[in-house]
């Protein structure tokens, strides 16, 4: 089974600012997290096909509800997130069945399997906003969605 890991990006590379329907961003982010992202697959032997990137930006100050990317539901087989910022204080992940919290700053790439095994909530964040991008990973000829 594979497990969460983070690997660190340079985050001196990302910029939250940029259009993020840019192709531009689309190259910026497949060139810094590509092989990172491969270091996995190869690592357990997973599919790379990709949904495509979206940001979040969580500005919550209150508990959230327990997020779980569903293999079944979503046909996705693990979930990656690239954080982005580093102006806001909370926002830590915490992975509630393996009681594990993933301490995240900017560049840090946060990788997990879509299984209920891995259900998470996102602490508050306390102050500022928290940005960062999430993509899920299916197996090749799974519905898109």
């Amino acid at each position: 089974m594979h497990c969460i890991e983070i690997y660190k990006i340079n985050p001196s590379e990302l910029n939250p600012e940029i259009d993020l329907d840019s192709q531009e961003f689309s190259d910026k982010i497949t060139a810094l997290v590509d092989p990172v992202i491969d270091l996995y697959v190869n690592k357990y032997r997973l599919p790379k096909v990709a949904r495509g990137w979206k940001i979040v930006e969580n500005v919550s100050s209150e508990d959230s509800d327990i997020n779980v990317d569903d293999i079944r539901e979503e046909q996705s087989v693990y979930t990656v997130k690239v954080f982005l910022n580093s102006d806001f204080t909370g926002g830590d992940i915490h992975f509630i069945h393996r009681d594990f919290t993933a301490n995240v700053s900017p560049g840090d790439v946060l990788i997990y399997p879509s299984s209920y095994i891995n259900a998470y909530k996102v602490m508050p964040v306390t102050s500022g906003s928290q940005k960062y991008l999430v993509n899920k990973y299916r197996f090749p000829g799974t519905a898109e969605g």
